[in-house]
């Protein structure tokens, strides 16, 4: 159990064209659970169970945006914050199996997101199963290890994050990545995403009224592309029956 008060909360301000500004908001109070159990059903099959349950909130009025009226009032929820979270797997781990075989099933469910602090909108709560397979084998001296996973397996269509107080509102993130493990707990990390909304960076009167405005917008594609070198810890694991 945990009961977390902060104060001076930083929370994103303005969020527009990949720009962001912050500001503090008072009081903030996030208050819940987290309970975990793993049991061995025989000797090949494991189960593991993970809930987090969490009630997080503002405690204080504040302003989000331009204006001089709050606009965000005590007992709005944080955006970006699930009030639950749960996570249940079966792993298959056979004695002797080919190639060191091993799988796994996943399900994940994420409670409704807000997205912004007004808690005006929202991305509705999902479900998504999850596979899994992974290989070992052993090589004099040598140990290789190979993992192919099919997420969201079911093809539910479903918001992976959210943009907090995001000004276009309207828009689509696209994106995808691949993990390639150097060995049990180094691997590079490789992502490419497509931000797509309507902008106007240039400021340009686009329909010739003299005027400026959101009509001037253009949807426009701004793509990321990243890498990195993910480490895990502990390097070792001591297995357990």
């Amino acid at each position: 159990m945990f009961d977390i008060t902060t104060r001076d909360e930083i929370v994103v301000d303005t969020n527009a064209g990949g720009r962001s500004t912050f500001k503090n908001a008072g009081h903030t109070s996030r208050r819940g659970i987290e309970l975990s159990h793993v049991g061995y059903l025989s000797d090949t099959l494991r189960t593991t169970v993970s809930l987090s349950a969490m009630r997080a909130r503002f405690d204080d009025a504040f302003v989000s945006g331009t204006g001089s009226v709050p606009n965000v009032f005590s007992g709005n929820h944080l955006p970006g914050t699930p009030e639950r979270n749960l996570f249940a797997e079966l792993v298959w781990s056979p004695a002797n199996a080919w190639a060191g075989f091993s799988g796994g099933a996943e399900v994940v469910h994420t409670a409704k997101l807000y997205v912004n602090d007004t808690n005006t909108d929202n991305a509705p709560s999902s479900t998504v199963f999850n596979l899994r397979a992974s290989f070992r084998q052993k090589f004099g001296g040598w140990e290789f290890s190979e993992l192919i996973r099919v997420d969201n397996a079911t093809d539910r269509y479903y918001a992976g994050s959210v943009i907090v107080n995001d000004g276009n509102r309207l828009g689509l993130y696209l994106g995808g990545g691949i993990h390639v493990f150097l060995n049990d707990f180094i691997a590079l990390d490789f992502t490419v995403r497509d931000y797509a909304f309507s902008d106007n960076p240039s400021g340009a009167d686009f329909n010739a009224d003299l005027a400026v405005t959101k009509d001037d917008s253009r949807f426009l594609h701004h793509l990321f592309f990243g890498a990195g070198v993910s480490i895990m810890f502990p390097t070792t694991v001591k297995r357990t029956r």
